[in-house]
């Protein structure tokens, strides 16, 4: 029992040296900033329909103010209060400096008075580690186009990429870039209930970071679906504020809408929060990951550079319309006889570079058609396919990748409007 009385008279005493060393602010002296631009979209805020503003973080734990009357200018006070806090009553990673940098560091450059009495002493290891490890050299919004199968993605999908730096002695690889991904994670498997929470916003919409290969395997090769990097100019200071922000609202939850608050708006969101200088208005009161390309175009010098990476099955169709008619027979019958041993007798007597065309053909297909990714084998050609690679280790030939032309009439940018 003392020692409990010793613990509760020692917070009350540094919490009576912290007020003596800081002096909170009044609402006149932050009304200016909590009324900026760059604080609203830093809550990621948003016009209502019938006016005002509100945020679309759907976790008390965001916010510092209490629910019940909250405003932008409550959250600010409070985030300053909490920012000034003694690091020594919090444990690794609670205090607010370790939990809203982005906050913290639009306070310090608005208010650089109030940073001067922040404590030194915070200890924030989950922090600094996510900030060293995530890859931010450059980032690019990616869309994966249109997936039938699938109702949530019937109208494509948009995720973020953040590309790694080169490492002293090390080229970087696009495969190891760091994915920011914003998804409904759906509780439900009935159908009618699927589509009716989705579209009333029930599901919890959640962040994931991920390899860039993992989201090539599940979308390039699981589901055959084309991929468009929209690679964005962003400065190093914005890169590292976006950083920042990654680092706020990764934990949060976010209600998910099929047609307005999804992966698409929140995006948009998250680049204006890095760089409140960018307007990234949705075209209309709905928005579906296509308007995310076409939004960002629109933007003068925001998109450097657009480049294409095509499906396992697009690489299939290249393959097979590249090969000449005997070697599509031939691909056809080898496919249509399933037989690995009949396969490897019969294209053993191909010449080097042919038999090495139709094997990466067969192969190709197999790998879309069992929808073959990561550590997935194949089922109903395991045999062939066995047989064919085995054939193909042994041919000296090398592996020809297609290249098959950007298909702009497909570009999301460039397509059809949303409405039709």
């Amino acid at each position: 029992m003392r020692a409990g009385r010793r613990e509760i008279l020692g917070f009350a005493l540094a919490l009576s040296l912290a007020g003596a060393a800081y002096a909170a602010p009044g609402p006149a002296a932050l009304a200016p900033l909590a009324a900026s631009r760059g604080w609203h979209k830093l809550l990621f805020m948003r016009e209502r329909l019938f006016g005002g503003e509100t945020s679309v973080i759907d976790t008390q734990a965001f916010f510092f103010a209490a629910a019940d009357g909250w405003t932008p200018l409550a959250e600010l006070e409070a985030t300053a209060r909490a920012l000034a806090a003694p690091a020594a009553l919090a444990k690794p990673d609670e205090h607010a400096l370790c939990r809203f940098p982005a906050r913290a560091a639009v306070l310090a450059a608005a208010r650089p008075d109030l940073a001067k009495a922040w404590p030194r002493d915070a200890r924030c290891p989950a922090r600094d580690h996510f900030l060293a490890e995530t890859g931010a050299d450059s980032a690019s919004l990616v869309f994966s186009s249109y997936f039938a199968n699938n109702p949530g993605s019937l109208f494509g999908h948009s995720f973020l990429r953040l590309h790694r730096p080169s490492a002293p002695g090390r080229v970087a690889s696009p495969m190891l870039d760091d994915t920011l991904n914003f998804m409904a994670y759906p509780d439900t498997g009935n159908p009618v209930l699927y589509a009716l929470r989705g579209t009333a916003g029930q599901f919890d919409g959640r962040f994931s970071m991920l390899p860039y290969y993992m989201k090539i395997q599940e979308y390039n090769n699981a589901e055959s679906r084309d991929l468009w990097d929209y690679e964005l100019g962003l400065s190093p200071a914005v890169l590292e504020r976006l950083k920042l922000i990654l680092w706020e609202v990764g934990p949060q939850v976010i209600k998910y809408w099929y047609f307005d608050e999804n992966c698409a708006l929140v995006l948009l969101m998250l680049l204006e929060a890095a760089d409140p200088r960018l307007d990234l208005p949705p075209p209309h009161l709905w928005v579906i990951p296509s308007d995310t390309m076409r939004t960002i175009m629109r933007a003068p010098g925001l998109v450097t550079r657009v480049t294409y990476r095509p499906s396992v099955l697009t690489r299939f169709l290249s393959r097979y319309d590249a090969l000449r008619p005997e070697d599509r027979a031939r691909v056809d019958a080898t496919l249509a006889r399933n037989d690995g041993a009949a396969a490897k007798t019969a294209l053993a007597a191909l010449p080097t570079d042919e038999r090495a065309a139709v094997i990466d053909t067969v192969i190709e297909f197999i790998d879309y058609d069992e929808e073959l990714a990561g550590t997935k084998a194949a089922t109903v050609h395991a045999d062939l396919r066995k047989a064919l690679l085995a054939l193909r280790a042994a041919t000296r030939s090398p592996r020809a990748e297609p290249a098959p032309p950007p298909p702009d009439k497909e570009r999301p940018d460039r397509g059809a409007g949303t409405s039709r």
